[in-house]
């Protein structure tokens, strides 16, 4: 019931039944995974990353809870704990794009662009419509100083995603400024 009010935007009743539903249950996994999102939906990531953790203690198989635990812990600038729950996701969904990319943002909160590189490089040869990797491959193609190759990859994120126009648009331009 509290996923439904999740989903109707009703996070004021949702928090009320999974507060009360992890109270009465507290064995129950997807009870916390729900409620660590209803927290995150209202930017209480301490807590959001509270529930996570209890939900990933009792669904350790969960690639998508770890993820988000991960997720969280990039939200809370904590790049290290993040990429340890990419890492364990990873392990249990390497064919899942968007996991690539998770992986691939913590791997570049830490500096490591090579890896971040080889991540989002996965998450398109995975998915190749998916746009969110297209766009992390740029960015990370940008970062090191990849134009041709940016922009590249910035117009597959177009081509896969109209939403990402406008984004594109405007890296296309100051990219554009940098070539030699």
């Amino acid at each position: 019931l509290g996923a439904v009010y999740l989903d109707s935007g009703r996070n004021d009743r949702a928090l009320q039944i999974l507060t009360e539903g992890v109270s009465v249950d507290s064995t129950d996994g997807t009870l916390w995974s729900t409620l660590a999102e209803v927290l995150r939906a209202q930017g209480r990531w301490e807590e959001s990353l509270s529930a996570y953790k209890r939900a990933a203690e009792l669904l350790p198989e969960d690639g998508a809870v770890l993820n988000n635990l991960g997720n969280t812990y990039q939200v809370l600038n904590q790049p290290q704990s993040a990429l340890r729950y990419h890492l364990m996701a990873d392990q249990l969904t390497p064919s899942d794009a968007p996991t690539q990319v998770n992986l691939g943002n913590a791997y570049a909160m830490l500096g490591r662009e090579r890896e971040a590189l080889q991540a989002f490089r996965r998450a398109v040869e995975l998915e190749p419509a998916y746009g969110g990797g297209w766009l992390s491959l740029g960015g990370a193609l940008e970062r090191g100083n990849r134009i041709e190759e940016a922009i590249r990859a910035y117009e597959q994120a177009a081509l896969a995603d109209p939403n990402n126009r406008p984004f594109v648009r405007e890296r296309m331009l100051l990219l554009r400024e940098k070539r030699p």
